[in-house]
């Protein structure tokens, strides 16, 4: 994964601009690696919002231990 920290670059815009541009377009999979599993992070929390509202406790729960195996499945993924 890249370095994400921009100190080095000071108060130079545009040193820190193209390591902003090197860091996040050009190494595009790091980004990808790291925005994937977030995203799909959003769409469960939000899915649980509403099932929540919607569903038994029995059912939620379940629904909820879910999330602990699709955490376990993306981190072998990512680790591929």
């Amino acid at each position: 994964m890249s370095n994400y920290d921009f100190s080095d670059e000071g108060n130079n815009a545009s040193r820190w601009s193209a390591s902003l541009r090197r860091t996040f377009v050009d190494d595009f999979r790091d980004t990808i690696v790291v925005c994937v599993p977030s995203a799909v992070y959003f769409v469960q929390n939000v899915l649980l919002y509403v099932a929540a509202s919607n569903l038994d406790v029995a059912s939620y729960q379940i629904t909820y231990q879910v999330r602990w195996v699709l955490s376990f499945l993306l981190g072998r993924c990512n680790n591929l």
